[in-house]
């Protein structure tokens, strides 16, 4: 009967999905490399002026890729530098809305982000934002990955590639209102920040057991080898420049597309 019992947690223990195990989409260089010139990522009331001495508020950045297969999320990995303010920035995956982000699929927080630094010696390093929520991506569907200033004070940089890979006007957005759902501006400036979407190491087709199935399994399994009735304490546990462009329809104090160069 034990046995039997461990065999039955450890299918349900497996059938959990986990960050790593296929490559969705990537845009990294060799080895996960990047350049030391990025997006602002800034907040209402960034610490410190960013860019030919203009301070910048508010702006969000979007990049968009296409899922190459049926997977569920596992992590989203990006490359991310602090310039000044509070350590945090929120990173989204969303679905795509007429060529821009829509709806919010899923919500994570970063901290930790080395320093970047102003200007012209850049920084930045690799961070991954692990998903809770495993949201499901479908093959050939378009989905964008957002990254929000996680404090009113933060100003953080969103590295950029360093093979190539351009805007086209339709793979990446920005919004100027500190939001992660905009309203977006397509921009078709340069070159696209970094990132990479890994999926769960569990198939999708098997659903995700729920906590209480697995706090009752374990329960069953601990009064099997202890063959005693269970207590229930047992189980408490780029900075060369600064572009600065008015899109259209923006205001005099706001909607301006910053990025380090």
């Amino acid at each position: 009967m034990p046995n039997v019992l461990i065999g039955i947690s450890i299918f349900a223990l497996s059938a959990v999905l986990l960050p790593g195990a296929t490559v969705i989409y990537s845009n990294f260089g060799p080895a996960m490399s990047f350049t030391p010139y990025g997006w602002y990522i800034t907040g209402s009331n960034p610490a410190t002026p960013v860019g030919a001495g203009a301070p910048i508020q508010n702006q969000t950045v979007a990049m968009a890729f296409t899922s190459t297969g049926n997977y569920n999320l596992g992590d989203i990995q990006l490359a991310l530098g602090l310039q000044s303010g509070t350590n945090l920035v929120n990173v989204y995956l969303e679905s795509d809305s007429g060529g821009l982000p829509g709806a919010v699929l899923e919500s994570m927080s970063l901290t930790g982000l080395t320093a970047f630094m102003y200007p012209g010696t850049g920084g930045g390093s690799v961070l991954g934002a692990d998903s809770t929520t495993h949201p499901q991506l479908l093959a050939g569907d378009q989905y964008w990955v957002v990254v929000q200033a996680g404090a009113s004070d933060t100003v953080a940089e969103w590295n950029e590639v360093d093979n190539g890979d351009r805007t086209t006007g339709t793979n990446q957005a920005l919004n100027y209102h500190d939001s992660a759902t905009g309203p977006w501006t397509a921009s078709n400036q340069c070159c696209r920040s970094v990132f990479e979407v890994d999926a769960a190491t569990s198939s999708p087709s098997v659903p995700q057991p729920s906590a209480a199935a697995l706090l009752i399994t374990g329960a069953i399994l601990c009064c099997a080898r202890t063959q005693s009735p269970c207590s229930p304490a047992a189980f408490a546990r780029r900075s060369r420049r600064s572009r600065c462009t008015l899109p259209p329809n923006a205001g005099a104090s706001e909607n301006r597309e910053f990025r380090s160069e």
